[in-house]
């Protein structure tokens, strides 16, 4: 995942392609916290990742083991609470929410 600044000009790569611990295989959903922490959900390898500001891998947050299957859109309340949408297939999409 490549960031800019609203400008238009790159800062940084966060990640590599794959599925092991900070890379991304399908980053969709992104959303910061108020330490500008950055959290993506990960539909391919169903998860959450955290990264710092810098771009460095800090965990895996939200897994299949959480019940995450095909993360896509992230939203962060300022209370700590993380609402994810989840692509729903045949059904209707998912919106789950943890307390981070």
């Amino acid at each position: 995942m490549k960031v800019f600044t609203p400008d238009g000009d790159f800062l940084m790569k966060i990640g590599t392609q794959g599925s092991k611990q900070g890379q991304l295989k399908c980053p969709n959903g992104v959303a910061t916290d108020s330490k500008d922490n950055i959290f993506i959900a990960d539909n391919a390898n169903h998860q959450v990742s955290m990264f710092s500001s810098s771009g460095k891998f800090m965990q895996h947050i939200l897994t299949e083991v959480d019940s995450v299957t095909w993360p896509e859109g992230l939203a962060l309340s300022e209370h700590g609470k993380l609402a994810i949408t989840e692509f729903g297939g045949m059904e209707s999409d998912v919106v789950k929410v943890f307390r981070l």
